[in-house]
């Protein structure tokens, strides 16, 4: 059960700002991007906000462990500021290329979602083994 509500609060909730943008550029004629490099930045701050808050969260889990989470958390975190503060300076400099910024930031929001996942797992295979 665990599982589906990280899969719900964490994973769709996060993606709620793209699922939103989405549905605009769908039913509007507004002229919005279907994917916008912000929405995929939330998208990743919120997996490693909730990787470092689920690892806080444990008694059993080893220091060293939860220093490397931490530790990565916060790396990523940094990256995906970098990202958005390269955006807003693309919104006025044609010397960024958006599009190569949209993909950089979706492939490092896909690493961040198999990291969570793999984070999730380990916190959840460790906990049945601290139960039992």
């Amino acid at each position: 059960m665990k599982v589906v509500k990280w899969w719900v609060y964490t994973v769709v909730i996060g993606l709620l700002p793209a699922l939103m943008r989405f549905a605009v550029w769908g039913l509007t004629d507004f002229g919005v991007q279907m994917v916008s490099v912000s929405d995929v930045i939330a998208f990743g701050l919120v997996l490693h906000i909730s990787m470092i808050n689920e690892a806080e969260d444990v008694d059993w889990l080893p220091q060293k462990w939860r220093t490397i989470n931490h530790g990565a958390s916060l790396i990523a975190i940094a990256v995906y500021c970098a990202f958005f503060a390269v955006s807003v300076i693309g919104e006025k400099s044609p010397s960024v290329s958006q599009s190569n910024l949209l993909y950089c930031s979706l492939a490092l929001a896909g690493i961040s979602l198999m990291l969570s996942s793999v984070v999730l797992h380990a916190l959840t295979s460790s906990s049945k083994q601290a139960a039992s």
